[in-house]
């Protein structure tokens, strides 16, 4: 009775091992339009998550998208595709986030804007496109909080400037915020930078003491975000931010000096 019962415990405790396991491996699976025809398909773990590429489709039956993942279900790339199977849209991600740009296309072809992403955030830079994407008719620029705070028109045809709505700004803003634990003096600074078209973008960068040495320095040229994640300790007060900015169009020179107070949180 005693070895009757012993071996049913094992078993149970096999087929429950085999049951939970089996959510955890990689089935394909496809899904289909009320028409019979293929909706997507692709890999899935714990049978909701998707991995590796998940192809989606028109019921026309070409391709409408394609969305690739890690093997935790974080997304890594986006394209997805007008009918005539031309490009619509392509987005990278980091840990499953928006990140760098996102570029759209025109249903003829010919790139139609392109927008800086942030982990999600709409920051920086956003360029449209003329007809074909050969010319940029408008610029303008995002701050932290999405908001478009710079603005550029241009003829689409020949690129003169039609509207200038700028501020004299060209370095947003700068964020600063511990990374880990409270114990631990690691930071992260976040600055955007403007890059009109035909604009060449040069800053410099300092890291002052409270002492009012330097104790760090950087550069950075045609960037569109800058992140610096670091062992800062708390002496360190200021930030000091040199900008050049030439417009090769009317070959004049803008220059910026800010400075930002560093407040790490507690």
């Amino acid at each position: 009775m005693i070895k009757s019962v012993f071996l049913f415990v094992i078993l149970y405790t096999f087929l429950l091992y085999s049951c939970s396991n089996d959510t955890q491996k990689k089935r394909y699976k496809t899904k289909y339009y009320s028409s019979g025809r293929v909706e997507t398909m692709g890999w899935y773990v714990q049978d909701t998550i998707p991995v590796d590429t998940l192809y989606t489709f028109y019921e026309s039956g070409k391709i409408l998208a394609r969305d690739i993942y890690d093997n935790i279900g974080n997304a890594v790339k986006s394209i997805s595709y007008f009918e005539n199977c031309n490009i619509h849209k392509i987005i990278d991600y980091e840990n499953g986030l928006a990140n760098g740009f996102f570029c759209t296309y025109f249903a003829s072809g010919g790139i139609a804007s392109r927008a800086f992403f942030v982990n999600d955030l709409q920051i920086g830079d956003t360029y449209y496109y003329s007809q074909g994407g050969t010319v940029v008719k408008a610029y303008s620029f995002f701050d932290w909080k999405e908001r478009p705070i710079n603005l550029m028109k241009f003829d689409s045809v020949n690129g003169k400037m039609l509207v200038d709505k700028r501020q004299a700004i060209y370095i947003d803003s700068i964020q600063t915020m511990r990374v880990n634990s409270p114990n631990d003096p690691t930071h992260k600074i976040q600055i955007l930078i403007s890059n009109p078209p035909k604009y060449l973008s040069v800053v410099k960068i300092e890291y002052i003491s409270r002492n009012g040495t330097i104790a760090k320095k950087d550069s950075i040229e045609s960037q569109h975000y800058y992140l610096m994640q670091s062992h800062f300790p708390d002496t360190f007060s200021t930030i000091k931010i040199s900008g050049i900015q030439y417009d090769s169009t009317s070959r004049k020179t803008t220059y910026q000096e800010s400075y930002f107070r560093l407040h790490f949180p507690k």
